[in-house]
């Protein structure tokens, strides 16, 4: 008896969570779409790249999808690559803007990779850690020692979403792409 009450309190407490979640869901529709738009639009801009270019050149390029904007990071032998890349992405259907923020250099090596990935995962705890600001707003991306912040923010959260960046140890430079909300005064 005693353990036909237990599983009936989990199946119960599944329920309610798979309520939950369902309202969750439906709360969260439209950030579903964005989510899956921002999917499809980089698959679409890999597939892309991939037909037109050589693996060995597209190995050190990162693309990262927000709000069907494009941001290109990564390292290209030379401007007519950087170029062409941008060009190809232009065909990719339902982009809005693509920021190509590639540098003409010799790919990262591991040690930079791993560099730039603590320092995303500093910036992305100190904004976590905020007050101020919501981390699922803000995009970080590092890329040698370069922080790009993305989003849609509100003026004030910018301006504290760059202050952390930018006062983490080991940032060279802080890039930001955020599209600003304003907010009714009340």
């Amino acid at each position: 008896m005693r353990y036909l009450l237990l599983l009936l309190l989990l199946l119960a407490s599944g329920c309610v969570s798979s309520a939950f979640s369902g309202a969750n869901v439906v709360y969260r529709h439209k950030y579903l779409q964005d989510d899956v738009s921002n999917y499809a639009i980089r698959i679409g801009s890999w597939n892309t790249l991939r037909k037109q270019f050589p693996q060995e050149l597209l190995k050190p390029i990162h693309l990262t999808v927000f709000h069907k904007v494009v941001l290109i990071t990564g390292q290209v032998p030379n401007q007519e690559a950087r170029a062409q890349i941008e060009q190809a992405l232009k065909c990719v259907p339902k982009i809005a803007r693509i920021y190509n923020a590639t540098t003409i250099e010799p790919p990262a090596t591991t040690g930079e990779q791993v560099q730039d990935s603590w320092l995303t995962t500093k910036v992305k705890s100190k904004i976590i850690a905020s007050d101020q600001l919501y981390a699922d707003k803000i995009i970080v991306v590092t890329e040698k020692r370069i922080v790009y912040l993305a989003g849609i923010i509100t003026q004030q959260e910018a301006d504290c979403a760059i202050a952390l960046a930018k006062s983490t140890d080991g940032v060279k430079q802080v890039v930001t792409i955020f599209f600003f909300m304003t907010m009714p005064e009340i």
